[in-house]
């Protein structure tokens, strides 16, 4: 972050002014979602994943519209799946910088104000939390596009887990909220944070039967067949370091084309 920015942080002993939605005024598209299709329950295979149709293209990663080096994406991971998400995101959002972190034992509060007093890290920047696999190339509306996580019984979640643009002054507009507490989650952060970053907007819904974007990976799936349509089919792969194992074969071959 530059040093004006971390100048003005919580931890400074100085509140950030109250932002406008004016802080989110980029231009991004909205991916358009496809009709759903029945899928085999979760109960069945082990896998949470929203519908759709796109294939794996066999060709070489090239640049892809609105990516670049100077909107430096912070990819998160467990030691064991890290390697493996480097390789994934470097394929599949050239030419962006890839910046891997081990999110091994730490708290998510941790994570964001280490971020935040990173030098290497511009005011914007993608973070990607732990373990979410692209299946596909992504462009920048993919990586930025405002996300809530919607269950079949009506709960919401701002934490889908997918990519997320984190601007350095809504950040801290988050932690000024957030400044009583001694920790807080993904869940309580995003959700904040979407309020002041995306004042006003409607976020895309994600879940099992709403789109193609994301399959959720949390066990051995019971159906590997069923995995391997989520390759094809959906946009990205976010699993958990449990359900990681099972399914990281399937995953190397998927990236193994360089």
């Amino acid at each position: 972050m530059t040093k004006n920015t971390k100048q003005n942080s919580p931890a400074a002993g100085k509140a950030p002014a109250a932002e406008s939605s004016e802080t989110a005024t980029r231009q991004k598209a909205t991916p358009q979602e496809s009709e759903a299709q029945k899928e085999p329950s979760p109960a069945d295979n082990g896998i949470d994943a929203s519908e759709g149709t796109n294939l794996q293209s066999e060709t070489e990663a090239v640049p892809v519209f609105g990516i670049c080096e100077t909107l430096p994406i912070v990819v998160c991971g467990s030691s064991e799946a890290l390697p493996l998400l480097v390789k994934a995101w470097r394929q599949n959002a050239s030419p962006a910088k890839i910046l891997p972190r081990d999110t091994g034992s730490g708290s998510f509060s941790d994570l964001v104000v280490s971020l935040m007093g990173d030098d290497d890290l511009p005011d914007s920047f993608i973070l990607v939390p732990a373990n979410c696999f692209p299946t596909h190339r992504v462009d920048l509306a993919d990586l930025t596009t405002y996300r809530v996580r919607v269950f079949r019984d009506g709960r919401r979640r701002y934490d889908t887990r997918l990519p997320v643009l984190l601007e350095a002054i809504a950040i801290l507009a988050t932690l000024e909220l957030l400044k009583d507490a001694d920790t807080f989650t993904e869940e309580e952060f995003f959700e904040k944070y979407g309020k002041i970053a995306h004042a006003g907007e409607l976020p895309q819904e994600v879940g099992l039967h709403i789109g193609n974007t994301v399959a959720y990976v949390t066990r051995m799936p019971r159906c590997m067949a069923a995995f391997t349509d989520a390759l094809r089919q959906k946009q990205f792969i976010c699993t958990t370091a449990e359900g990681f194992d099972p399914i990281k074969e399937r995953l190397t071959l998927l990236y193994d084309r360089e």
